[in-house]
Parts: structure tokens; C-alpha cells; sequence
């Protein structure tokens, strides 16, 4: 059953109706589900088109950063993580980085915010 659950998650994503696709929340959970199965390359163009809608959007840069990890790309993470200051909810976020299996493998475990 497990196994299955990918499969399961891509059809449903793609049986959506297209306004409720579009939402910011569905376009970030539908990369969030790419990125926690492994998809890093679906995540990006997913959370993409999300960020070049909603730049305002902080989660969406936090998700990004979990998407370029799935590839090691250290770099753009850090990028993303480093555009959460300017929120309001930046500084969350960031805590919530320093916790996170996929992130915390390049942050400063004392302090969520050494990405600079």
C-alpha cells in the first residue's frame, strides 16, 4: 500500500480542477509532495511558476530550499532560505529550517539564521 502512495499523489495533483490547482496553497503542497518523494526536478517547476506568481509567498522559498537539497545544490537553498528575512514569518520559517532533515544538513545547528 505504501508503495503505492506516489502514484497516488501524482493523480490525484493531476486530476485537480485547474482554479483550484492555481491556488498558492495547492501549488505549494503539490511541491511539497514532489520534494518529499524524491521528485526534485517536479518540486522546482511546480514551486517556480508558484514564486514568479506569488513572490510575497514566504513558504514557497522555504520549499524551494527543501527542493534544490533533493539535488545537493546547497547554493540555491541557501538563496532561498537567505530571501526569508525580508517576511514577516521569515524568522519562523528558518527555525522550522534548522529542524528540518533535508536542511539542516548545511545550517549552523545553534542558529537558524547562519545561512549568510
Amino acid at each position: 500500500m505504501v508503495e503505492h502512495l506516489p502514484d497516488q499523489a501524482r493523480k490525484t495533483a493531476a486530476s485537480l480542477p485547474q482554479e483550484i490547482a492555481d491556488m498558492p496553497l495547492v501549488r505549494l503542497s503539490i511541491g511539497m509532495m514532489h520534494t518529499g518523494i524524491g521528485e526534485g526536478l517536479a518540486a522546482r517547476e511546480s514551486l517556480a511558476v508558484l514564486l514568479q506568481e506569488e513572490p510575497g509567498y514566504a513558504p514557497a522559498y522555504y520549499e524551494m530550499a527543501r527542493a534544490e537539497m533533493v539535488f545537493g545544490n546547497h547554493l540555491a537553498a541557501r538563496d532561498m532560505l537567505s530571501q526569508l528575512e525580508a517576511f514577516d514569518e521569515g524568522e519562523q520559517l528558518l527555525a522550522m529550517a534548522a529542524a528540518d532533515p533535508l536542511l539542516e544538513s548545511f545550517l549552523n545547528e545553534t542558529s537558524p539564521h547562519a545561512i549568510k
